[in-house]
Protein backbone atom coordinates (compact mmCIF):
# COMPACT_ATOMS: atom_id res chain seq x y z
CA UNK A 1 0.00 0.00 0.00
CA UNK A 2 2.82 2.43 0.87
CA UNK A 3 4.51 2.00 -2.51
CA UNK A 4 1.24 2.63 -4.35
CA UNK A 5 0.47 5.76 -2.33
CA UNK A 6 4.02 7.07 -2.77
CA UNK A 7 3.88 6.52 -6.53
CA UNK A 8 0.70 8.62 -6.82
CA UNK A 9 1.65 11.23 -4.21
CA UNK A 10 1.89 14.84 -5.46
CA UNK A 11 3.83 17.76 -3.97
CA UNK A 12 0.83 19.49 -2.32
CA UNK A 13 -0.74 16.32 -0.92
CA UNK A 14 -1.11 15.61 2.78
CA UNK A 15 -1.05 12.16 4.43
CA UNK A 16 -2.74 11.05 7.64
CA UNK A 17 -1.75 7.54 8.64
CA UNK A 18 -2.46 4.98 11.33
CA UNK A 19 -0.13 2.57 13.14
CA UNK A 20 1.39 0.92 10.08
CA UNK A 21 3.53 3.90 9.20
CA UNK A 22 7.24 3.06 8.98
CA UNK A 23 7.17 1.83 5.39
CA UNK A 24 5.09 4.79 4.28
CA UNK A 25 7.51 7.27 5.86
CA UNK A 26 10.38 5.66 3.95
CA UNK A 27 8.35 5.45 0.72
CA UNK A 28 7.61 9.20 0.99
CA UNK A 29 11.31 9.99 1.21
CA UNK A 30 12.17 10.05 4.90
CA UNK A 31 15.77 9.05 5.43
CA UNK A 32 16.20 5.84 7.48
CA UNK A 33 18.41 7.74 9.94
CA UNK A 34 15.62 10.30 10.52
CA UNK A 35 13.06 7.51 10.95
CA UNK A 36 15.21 5.83 13.59
CA UNK A 37 15.73 9.20 15.24
CA UNK A 38 11.95 9.53 15.54
CA UNK A 39 11.52 5.99 16.85
CA UNK A 40 14.26 6.31 19.47
CA UNK A 41 13.12 9.82 20.49
CA UNK A 42 16.39 11.59 19.72
CA UNK A 43 16.35 15.34 20.02
CA UNK A 44 17.21 15.79 16.32
CA UNK A 45 13.86 14.23 15.39
CA UNK A 46 11.52 16.36 13.27
CA UNK A 47 8.43 15.46 15.29
CA UNK A 48 8.48 18.10 18.06
CA UNK A 49 7.80 15.95 21.13
CA UNK A 50 5.64 13.52 19.16
CA UNK A 51 8.31 10.89 19.09
CA UNK A 52 8.30 7.15 19.25
CA UNK A 53 7.39 4.38 16.89
CA UNK A 54 3.71 5.34 16.67
CA UNK A 55 4.17 9.08 16.07
CA UNK A 56 6.10 9.15 12.81
CA UNK A 57 5.74 12.43 10.92
CA UNK A 58 7.45 13.85 7.87
CA UNK A 59 6.19 17.42 7.53
CA UNK A 60 8.45 18.14 4.55
CA UNK A 61 6.59 15.47 2.58
CA UNK A 62 3.13 16.22 3.97
CA UNK A 63 2.98 13.29 6.38
CA UNK A 64 1.00 15.16 9.00
CA UNK A 65 -0.15 12.73 11.62
CA UNK A 66 -0.13 9.28 13.03
CA UNK A 67 -1.92 8.63 16.28
CA UNK A 68 -2.73 6.04 18.90
CA UNK A 69 -6.51 6.41 18.78
CA UNK A 70 -8.09 3.91 16.40
CA UNK A 71 -9.90 5.80 13.65
CA UNK A 72 -8.71 9.27 14.74
CA UNK A 73 -7.11 9.90 11.36
CA UNK A 74 -10.49 9.91 9.66
CA UNK A 75 -11.84 13.15 11.20
CA UNK A 76 -8.35 14.70 11.06
CA UNK A 77 -8.38 14.04 7.31
CA UNK A 78 -11.81 15.64 6.99
CA UNK A 79 -10.46 18.75 8.74
CA UNK A 80 -7.45 18.87 6.41
CA UNK A 81 -9.78 18.41 3.44
CA UNK A 82 -11.90 21.34 4.58
CA UNK A 83 -8.72 23.40 4.96
CA UNK A 84 -7.58 22.60 1.42
CA UNK A 85 -11.03 23.47 0.07
CA UNK A 86 -11.37 26.74 1.99
CA UNK A 87 -7.86 27.86 1.02
CA UNK A 88 -8.38 26.69 -2.56
CA UNK A 89 -5.19 24.60 -2.33
CA UNK A 90 -4.28 21.97 -4.88
CA UNK A 91 -3.59 18.37 -3.94
CA UNK A 92 -5.48 15.79 -1.94
CA UNK A 93 -5.49 14.36 1.56
CA UNK A 94 -4.59 10.69 1.76
CA UNK A 95 -6.29 9.04 4.74
CA UNK A 96 -4.83 5.62 5.51
CA UNK A 97 -6.58 3.57 8.18
CA UNK A 98 -6.81 -0.05 9.26
CA UNK A 99 -9.84 -2.30 9.15
CA UNK A 100 -10.21 -1.89 12.93
CA UNK A 101 -11.26 1.72 12.28
CA UNK A 102 -14.08 0.68 9.94
CA UNK A 103 -16.74 1.78 12.42
CA UNK A 104 -19.22 4.64 12.83
CA UNK A 105 -16.52 7.32 12.61
CA UNK A 106 -15.53 6.00 9.19
CA UNK A 107 -19.07 6.29 7.82
CA UNK A 108 -19.38 9.82 9.20
CA UNK A 109 -16.05 10.89 7.67
CA UNK A 110 -16.94 9.37 4.29
CA UNK A 111 -20.36 11.03 4.33
CA UNK A 112 -19.01 14.51 5.21
CA UNK A 113 -16.22 14.19 2.63
CA UNK A 114 -18.69 13.27 -0.12
CA UNK A 115 -21.32 15.81 0.96
CA UNK A 116 -18.81 18.68 0.80
CA UNK A 117 -16.80 17.24 -2.11
CA UNK A 118 -13.60 17.30 -0.08
CA UNK A 119 -10.34 16.26 -1.79
CA UNK A 120 -9.73 13.13 0.29
CA UNK A 121 -8.70 9.63 -0.77
CA UNK A 122 -9.55 7.03 1.87
CA UNK A 123 -7.39 3.89 1.87
CA UNK A 124 -8.25 0.98 4.15
CA UNK A 125 -5.45 -1.45 4.94
CA UNK A 126 -7.50 -4.56 5.55
CA UNK A 127 -5.23 -7.29 6.87
CA UNK A 128 -8.31 -9.18 8.14
CA UNK A 129 -7.15 -8.72 11.73
CA UNK A 130 -8.24 -5.63 13.68
CA UNK A 131 -5.41 -5.63 16.21
CA UNK A 132 -6.21 -9.07 17.67
CA UNK A 133 -9.79 -9.63 16.48
CA UNK A 134 -10.36 -11.55 13.24
CA UNK A 135 -12.30 -9.45 10.72
CA UNK A 136 -14.99 -12.10 10.19
CA UNK A 137 -15.93 -11.98 13.91
CA UNK A 138 -16.95 -8.32 13.76
CA UNK A 139 -18.32 -7.92 10.21
CA UNK A 140 -21.33 -9.74 8.80
CA UNK A 141 -20.89 -11.36 5.40
CA UNK A 142 -17.86 -11.98 3.27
Amino acid sequence: MSAILASEYQENDKVVNAYRTHGLALALGMEPKQLLSNIYMHENSNANNENGSIYITNYKRGMISTNTIVGAGLPISVGLGFGKTLKNESGVVWCVFGDGAATGIMQEALNIAKLHRLPIIFLCENNKMALCTPFDRVVFGK
